[in-house]
């Protein structure tokens, strides 16, 4: 066989590439390296797909900035140190009883001391020399204060941003990996309707990558400014992702009960109520936005979806902000740059509870008496209540579910062929 038809029939072949002839470099016959290939492919795209996620984490995350700082904001009521203190005195009362039952009974009785009026214990108080913001309920005043602070600065409006960027990477990996890889298992077609499959998969992505949502939510909430040396000991205070990773207590590992049932609860709810109310509220009112021109419609379907999901999911995202940030009892506390609870919840439900019974919707002025306070203000129930404060952020969420509605119908159908599992 003479060199043209090897050359031929070696150019034809699959496996092999021929490469053009060069003024210093003889043809040869190669077989190519798919694995380097691929390789230096991957690469060049996970770089691409990194800067972008960086670009638009970065964008927003100003917004998340606030958002979190607003839900693990603690705002008190009047007589919140009573509701602290008698709190601690139950904790106090129950050790009393178990000591007066083994007393012995023979003994001369003592007569009670009247109690002391109700104030907040010393360990439990605010500390003082924390950069502590003014307390707001405006997200705009709120990034306003943290920028203009001589302890924070421009800088601080961007906190966590390359936790975010790795996690929200992660995370768009993690979950159609594992949705794939279920789906091999259970012989399943990844494309199928059953919603265990998806849901598993968002909830084990949620719980994998547990630990550095609790470092995200830390590096927000901490003072940009180290704490004082002589009350460093008292408080916690990271310097970066990779210190907050490696020293962050036991008690905040995603194991622990106070903090899987929120892990659990968010991960799990959110993809069902993102995958079922659209079609459960279509269904509802005899809607079928299934047709060519029928956009609107079902961005309408969706906004209201997205509406609905936040009154479930928003309370569950703030009691878990609160538990990632608090500290251990008697241990160090976060060094935050917001007023934060002095004592510590216990869990899921005591959380919710104490959000509701010791805090309030709007800002009382220390030095303002209640009875020059605004009307609507004493007289709303909601104003009473700390329910206002398990919605916070759930105007710049809205905002933001009306801009993507906006956005889909500029763009039509065309700009909804990409839209699937990743929405999420």
């Amino acid at each position: 066989m003479d060199s043209k038809s090897l050359r031929h029939s070696y150019a034809h072949s699959p496996g092999w590439h021929v490469p053009q002839p060069a003024a210093t470099q003889p043809v040869t016959l190669t077989t190519p390296m798919p694995v380097t290939d691929d390789a230096n492919i991957t690469l060049t795209d996970l770089l691409k797909s990194f800067s972008m996620q960086y670009t638009s984490t970065a964008i927003a995350m100003p917004w998340e900035v606030a958002r979190t700082l607003l839900q693990v904001q603690y705002l008190p009521k009047d007589n919140a140190e009573d509701v602290i203190e008698e709190e601690s005195d139950d904790s106090s009362s129950e050790d009393d009883a178990d000591d007066s039952y083994f007393a012995d009974p023979d003994a001369t009785p003592t007569l009670p001391t009247p109690p002391s009026p109700p104030r907040l214990k010393e360990k439990d108080k605010l500390p003082q020399t924390s950069p502590i913001l003014p307390p707001t309920l405006s997200p705009l005043a709120l990034l306003r204060n943290l920028s203009i602070h001589p302890n924070e600065g421009y800088s601080s409006l961007f906190k966590a941003l390359l936790t975010s960027t790795i996690a929200d990477s992660f995370s768009a990996f993690l979950q159609p990996t594992i949705h794939n890889l279920l789906s091999a298992i259970f012989l399943q077609s990844p494309h199928s309707s059953d919603l265990v499959l998806p849901i598993t998969s968002h909830l084990l992505t949620g719980l994998i990558l547990s630990p550095l949502d609790v470092v995200r939510t830390r590096l927000i909430v901490q003072s940009a400014s180290p704490p004082p040396k002589h009350s460093s000991s008292e408080y916690e205070h990271y310097t970066g992702p990779l210190d907050a990773l490696t020293r962050i207590p036991p008690s905040h590992s995603f194991t622990r009960t106070h903090l899987l049932i929120p892990t659990l609860l968010e991960h799990s709810l959110r993809p069902l109520l993102a995958l079922t109310l659209p079609s459960l509220i279509a269904s509802t009112f005899h809607l079928h936005p299934y047709g060519p021109h029928d956009t609107i419609i079902w961005g309408l379907v969706e906004l209201a979806s997205s509406c609905v999901g936040l009154l479930v999911t928003l309370p569950i995202e703030t009691i878990r902000k609160r538990l990632q940030v608090q500290g251990d009892e008697g241990g160090k506390q976060l060094y935050t740059c917001v007023p934060t609870r002095p004592r510590p919840y216990v869990g899921v439900v005591d959380c919710l509870y104490r959000i509701i019974k010791e805090e309030q919707g709007y800002l009382s002025p220390p030095l303002l008496p209640p009875s020059k306070r605004s009307r609507k203000q004493r007289e709303s129930w909601l104003n009473t209540t700390g329910v206002p404060q398990l919605y916070r952020g759930l105007k710049m969420r809205l905002i933001a579910s009306v801009i993507v509605f906006v956005l889909g119908v500029v763009a039509g159908p065309e700009g909804e062929k990409d839209v699937g599992w990743a929405e999420l």
